[in-house]
């Protein structure tokens, strides 16, 4: 039997990544979905107004294009310590950008590295287990880099050349060359 969740393409789906965070696109953010799910805290980082901020207590927007140039980095602090400030609450929060791909996966992951001391390899790979449309740019991709060295003091992926830019090792997988690689090739 397919259920509705089975049926919903993952671009109109909140995901989630564990019990307090949640990860999506643009487009499916409703207010009463997000009273329903006891969402408490949003970081919108799709450069769309969202009126859903009214919903929540906690609200972060990230005004950050999806480029390779784009300094996401800027927000990673804030970002992660409003996921767990939301957590110590008892809180959920979701983090959004247009598609649920590049902004907003990053964002998870560098909360992963910072509070749950994963490595950015089992951040990626805990957001692409949660959301398989996963994929940060390559620009994302370097900066998670530095901050992952900063807290961790070493580095977990290493950017391999490409025709175009540099990709992690992880888009070289079985699981994602078909996805990922050909994006930036």
């Amino acid at each position: 039997m397919t259920t509705l969740s089975q049926t919903v393409p993952l671009f109109d789906k909140i995901s989630p990544v564990t019990d307090y965070l949640f990860v999506s696109g643009h487009k499916p953010i409703c207010m009463q979905l997000m009273k329903d799910e006891g969402i408490t805290g949003l970081i919108n980082a799709a450069n769309i107004a969202s009126r859903a901020k009214n919903v929540v207590k906690d609200y972060l927007p990230v005004f950050v294009n999806d480029s390779i140039t784009a300094r996401l980095d800027v927000y990673f602090d804030d970002a992660a310590d409003l996921i767990e400030r939301n957590r110590v609450r008892g809180g959920k929060t979701l983090v959004h950008c247009a598609a649920g791909i590049s902004r907003s996966p990053a964002l998870c992951m560098v909360y992963l590295i910072k509070y749950h001391e994963m490595s950015l390899r089992d951040a990626y790979l805990t957001l692409y287990q949660a959301r398989p449309v996963t994929c940060p740019n390559p620009g994302f991709w370097r900066q998670m880099l530095a901050y992952e060295k900063e807290i961790t003091g070493t580095n977990s992926v290493k950017m391999l050349p490409g025709r175009k830019f540099a990709l992690p090792d992880l888009y070289y997988t079985d699981m994602c060359y078909s996805k990922f690689v050909k994006l930036y090739l």
